[in-house]
């Protein structure tokens, strides 16, 4: 079921899951990585399996995906995500950005943004500003 995958981004998201950790989306995401959101999928992860929770959805709104992947972690079996494991998806995100940067035409920098209040108005405090 999951041969060739190595790690397993267990989501409420998938699409934000596979954007946050690695920069792509699910179109163009590597072969060995899974993003899965199922309860049954969740509950039947096998030992040994490298897993991530990412979770988009809040407490509040927590729902049976998440209860799942609290009743398997439970389980035990499962493998975090190690320091070399973090490094690896770093340098992993840093090589895609770098190929993308390469084939994207040269854009000017754009002006940076003066988030400063206007002279007129800086000394005044912010509920008299917007009136």
């Amino acid at each position: 079921m999951y041969s060739g995958v190595r790690l397993l981004l267990v989501t409420d998201n998938p699409a934000k899951a596979l954007n946050y950790m690695l920069e792509c989306t699910e179109d163009d995401a590597p072969a060995w990585v899974r993003a899965i959101t199922l309860p049954e999928q969740i509950l039947a992860i096998p030992d040994g399996m490298k897993c991530q929770g990412l979770w988009f959805n809040g407490r509040k709104n927590s729902h049976q995906a998440m209860n799942a992947w609290r009743d398997r972690r439970r389980g035990g079996g499962l493998r975090p995500l190690k320091d070399a494991d973090w490094d690896r998806i770093v340098q992993f995100s840093a090589k895609r950005r770098i190929a993308a940067g390469a084939r994207l035409p040269e854009e000017p920098q754009a002006e940076p943004v003066d988030h400063r209040p206007p002279e007129q108005i800086k000394d005044l405090v912010l509920s008299q500003r917007w009136k």
